[in-house]
């Protein structure tokens, strides 16, 4: 299972995704590899088309990513990951968990 939590607070947002979904055989899972496409997209372009104060470290089943606050179309880029991570869950709910980290540190499935 792909579990992935996105952490919001005043200043910063992180998303981190471990696991595998298991959906298929590695290269044919449709899962695995729509999460991350997702991530990835998400990350390059608030890196590149927003010049976001954004991290990341991935490697195969692991994906941690740190972004600083900024304006209206980072946000629109990261409600757009959010909410087609949350489709995927509806779709494959065994192979994929969605998780908002809120400030008190409780967690709420998406």
């Amino acid at each position: 299972m792909i579990k992935i939590t996105f952490s919001i607070n005043a200043d910063e947002i992180s998303v981190n995704a471990e696991g595998h979904a298991l959906f298929d055989a590695e290269g044919k899972d449709v899962v695995c590899a729509s999460v991350s496409t997702l991530l990835q997209s998400w990350y390059f372009s608030e890196k590149e088309l927003c010049q976001a104060s954004v991290e990341a470290e991935m490697k195969k089943g692991f994906f941690k990513s740190k972004m600083r606050k900024h304006g209206e179309k980072e946000d629109l880029l990261f409600q757009s990951l959010v909410l087609n991570l949350a489709i995927l869950e509806k779709q494959f709910p065994d192979h994929i968990k969605v998780n908002l980290e809120e400030k008190d540190g409780r967690q709420q499935h998406w």
